[in-house]
């Protein structure tokens, strides 16, 4: 048996390094994994940060540039003037497409509402007012407000909310 016995041991030993190295192997995989998963939460933050950045960046004025051509190029200044509150009328208008159109429809909406709620006190005057203003909320209306409150406080917040990615 003696003979046999350096090897039986370097078999052990040799099984010992093995099941080491497997270790180090799957901890060595667990830290990658973890390292991509935090370079992944990097990336996502920066394009949350990026893509606000974006959104706030205010619209160029080509207007703007083209009356700072004419002052500068000698052209007539009635004309220039004339040119200075025609830009800046069509600027406003531009910046109030989105802004009206949000009135608009928020003002059809609460306009609907109010027939609805002049209609259901109307078809049982002895439930009360309270009982028409409960039967108006539903589904739809729960939708609305999570519409609104998710554009104004974003994606990030939904997605702190409701735990989503």
């Amino acid at each position: 048996m003696s003979p046999f016995l350096p090897t039986i041991l370097k078999l052990i030993q040799s099984r010992v390094d093995n099941a080491h190295e497997l270790k180090m192997f799957g901890l060595q995989m667990d830290m990658q994994t973890r390292a991509h998963e935090f370079r992944m939460q990097e990336v996502e933050a920066l394009a949350d940060i990026q893509t606000q950045t974006a959104v706030l960046k205010p619209l160029p004025s080509y207007g703007v540039r083209f009356l700072d051509a004419a002052k500068d190029s000698g052209m007539w200044k009635p004309l220039v003037a004339f040119l200075v509150v025609l830009y800046t009328i069509l600027d406003w208008v531009s910046g109030m497409v989105r802004p009206a159109i949000t009135y608009a429809a928020f003002a059809f909406y609460i306009v609907y509402k109010w027939a609805r709620f002049e209609m259901l006190k109307s078809i049982a005057p002895d439930e009360g007012k309270a009982a028409a203003i409960a039967k108006l909320w539903d589904a739809q209306d729960w939708n609305v407000l999570v519409l609104v409150l998710s554009y104004w406080f974003g994606l990030r917040a939904s997605r702190y909310a409701f735990g989503k990615r």
